[in-house]
């Protein structure tokens, strides 16, 4: 179990990376925090709510997991506990 969830964590996260999100790959979590502010200025919650919309992948907001949302504001959460192998990485915002 560990293995394959270490496989879909570099998986995502090159994926991510490769999308132009920053992102450290957890060592012990099933989702990553990533950094979307090189791509879009907007918030996290129209950010999130435009890949879910546009691109078909739901992200949380990254606020939500902050007492004070303002660090979370240019995050949002993937969680790859249920990733398939071989998903595709967001575009970016307008391409």
């Amino acid at each position: 179990l560990a293995r394959d969830y270490r496989a879909r964590r570099d998986l995502l996260c090159r994926a991510l990376l490769d999308a132009g999100l920053r992102c450290t790959p957890p060592e012990g979590a099933y989702y990553v925090l990533a950094d979307f502010s090189e791509l879009s200025d907007l918030p996290d919650d129209q950010f999130a709510h435009w890949l879910t919309q546009e691109i078909g992948v739901a992200p949380v907001p990254g606020s939500s997991f902050f007492s004070r949302p303002e660090p979370g504001r240019r995050l949002v959460r993937f969680a790859f506990c249920k990733t398939r192998p071989g998903a595709r990485p967001p575009p970016a915002p307008g391409s």
